[in-house]
């Protein structure tokens, strides 16, 4: 129950201040990153087909936020900073394709829609699932990560971004028609809200959206409402 949730949580959070070390694991996780540039076969570094400084400015970001090493973490509320921890996970770009061959920039996976046959953008959630399913890198080897022009009429236009939890997770309150498949897993960003620099806008040009969906494709719900917490 929510109540009994409550009670484990005050007292890891009791545990942790008394005892910090005990809740040093003993293993940085290194997940390879695979980010699919969806673009309409426009010059690398223009609009849709984003830069590889573009990408790499988010991958920085992902890993400053998972290690703890982002430089605004003196923002986080005092009540959550007994429990800011370093989640010792890195994220590092792919070396190699699934069939084994060197990328000449690695994990960067350029998709022209016309060439794949894909619609014109910008894309409803609905639709990216086929593009999905088309262009998705093995899910138990890679963390697929999808940069597109993204729009949903039902919320009133662009999307900033949505993830897939992890299947067999066992995790409470995770609905089943969100979990990731071989077909769907991973994470799609808009690519005005993707990175630091090049395409992305103001306020979305943090990086901050990206370490949000990521943060459910590993299994977080939010801190507000999902669970009336």
């Amino acid at each position: 129950s929510l109540e009994d949730y409550d009670i484990w949580h005050h007292e890891k959070i009791i545990e942790k201040q008394n005892n910090p070390e005990s809740f040093k694991t003993q293993q940085v996780y290194n997940i390879p990153v695979v980010v699919h540039v969806i673009n309409s076969g426009e010059a690398v570094g223009t609009g849709r087909n984003i830069s590889n400084a573009q990408i790499n400015s988010q991958i920085t970001v992902l890993n400053n936020d998972f290690r703890k090493l982002n430089s605004d973490i003196t923002s986080v509320p005092s009540v959550w900073s007994a429990v800011a921890a370093d989640c010792e996970i890195n994220f590092c770009m792919a070396l190699k394709n699934p069939s084994g061959a060197t990328l000449s920039s690695p994990g960067i996976d350029r998709v022209n829609v016309s060439s794949w046959g894909f619609n014109s953008p910008p894309y409803t959630i609905s639709y990216f699932d086929n593009i999905k399913s088309s262009t998705i890198w093995d899910p138990n080897k890679y963390l697929n990560i999808w940069v597109a022009d993204v729009s949903d009429p039902s919320v009133g236009g662009t999307l900033l971004g949505w993830a897939t939890f992890p299947p067999g997770s066992g995790l409470s309150g995770i609905s089943s028609g969100n979990i990731g498949t071989l077909n769907d897993d991973g994470v799609v960003i808009y690519y005005k809200a993707f990175g630091t620099t090049g395409t992305a806008i103001s306020p979305n040009n943090k990086g901050r959206t990206t370490t949000h969906e990521v943060g459910h494709w590993l299994g977080l719900r939010h801190t507000w409402g999902d669970d009336n917490g």
